[in-house]
């Protein structure tokens, strides 16, 4: 997939040095220092653009007002950047010449944050348009679950958020052909997000498959919506590194399966199964797996389901810093992890499910 193109329009760059570091990994970056350089850059098309209010030679809104206003301006993320929420910013705002701003005395972390907020709203959107009517109210609802989930409190609200989410996970896939937003959501930028809801969506279609009841199903699919919640407290240097983990960031990476258990404990003390689940979907028959070591019989069957689904979902995911696999590439390397990683008779029923998504795919492709 070809890496969006962002302009980064600044009058001081060596200020923003680490943010343009870590945006450099994720985008083709194009540097501007000036008014005219900015303006230039705008006929070259960026798809994201950060622009400080003022620049040498003059107002960067200006060139946001510009760049909105071309023929391939409507789906552009224009992003200002200023010391303060100025009345020329809050009139861009309103008129939809901006879609937000950041403060230009953030630290970078701050700015980052602000500025992925932003872009996955953008994803939202361009994935609902996309995804057609349908799926909007799915992945709205799985949206809101997400933003509950990401605030740190787990109440009962989050509980009930989850079971409607899953609720809603299972009615779209009975109804609908899956595969296209599964498609879709493999280029959304919010990681976790995106990832659960692809694991949930797999996991409703793969209970079906199995032939389980109403109630089953729709605990599998709130299961696959949970059991990565841990990752929402992993640091997204960690989370979202392009390189090779240290030793001490893949310890920290591999708490997530204890932490997300620990933050569910309390609201799903009824669920033992789904609870076990989210700590234990990372271990492997051979005892080679984390949090526990567990071995072949000492794993519950839901949680050999979910460690079957999550691993072929991330490995088809798209990351920053990696292309998402193929269908056919996917299997060629959980064929190799069945037995010693992934139960094989479980992993046998889920090829049935992925084949036939794929050539419900195929049909519809062609029918289009």
């Amino acid at each position: 997939m070809t890496p969006e193109r962002l302009l980064f329009a600044v009058s001081d760059p060596a200020r923003y040095e680490a943010i343009r570091v870590v945006l450099a990994e994720s985008f083709t970056l194009r540097l501007a220092e000036t008014r005219w350089d900015a303006d230039s850059a705008v006929d070259e098309g960026p798809d994201i653009m950060l622009v400080e209010q003022v620049l040498p030679g003059g107002r960067g809104l200006r060139i946001c007002e510009r760049a909105r206003s071309r023929a391939d301006g409507k789906d552009r993320l224009i992003v200002a950047i200023g010391d303060a929420d100025t009345a020329a910013v809050e009139e861009a705002t309103l008129a939809r010449v901006i879609d937000g701003w950041i403060p230009r005395n953030l630290a970078p972390g701050a700015f980052l944050t602000r500025f992925w907020a932003l872009y996955g709203r953008r994803d939202d959107r361009r994935l609902m348009m996309a995804a057609g009517p349908e799926a909007k109210p799915l992945v709205e609802r799985g949206r809101a679950l997400f933003a509950e989930l990401d605030g740190g409190m787990i109440t009962g609200r989050t509980r009930a958020l989850l079971s409607e989410t899953a609720t809603r996970v299972v009615t779209f896939a009975d109804a609908c052909s899956a595969s296209s937003l599964l498609e879709l959501l493999q280029g959304h930028h919010a990681y976790t997000f995106a990832h659960s809801l692809r694991v949930g969506i797999l996991m409703a279609t793969f209970g079906r498959h199995l032939g389980l009841d109403d109630e089953n199903v729709t605990l599998m699919a709130e299961t696959g919506l949970a059991h990565d919640v841990g990752k929402l407290r992993v640091p997204l240097e960690i989370l979202a590194k392009p390189c090779r983990l240290t030793a001490d960031e893949m310890t920290v990476m591999r708490s997530h399966p204890v932490i997300g258990a620990d933050m569910l404990r309390e609201v799903y003390h009824d669920q033992p199964g789904l609870l076990a689940a989210v700590r234990h979907h990372h271990e492997q028959l051979s005892g080679d797996g984390y949090p526990n070591g567990l071995k072949g019989g000492q794993i519950d069957e839901l949680s050999l389901l979910t460690a079957v689904v999550d691993v072929y979902t991330a490995l088809t995911d798209r990351r920053d810093y990696k292309a998402p696999m193929s269908m056919v590439e996917a299997i060629s390397v959980m064929d190799c992890m069945a037995g010693p990683h992934l139960e094989p008779r479980l992993y046998r029923r889920f090829l049935e499910v992925i084949r036939e998504l794929d050539a419900s795919n195929s049909a519809s492709t062609v029918a289009a």
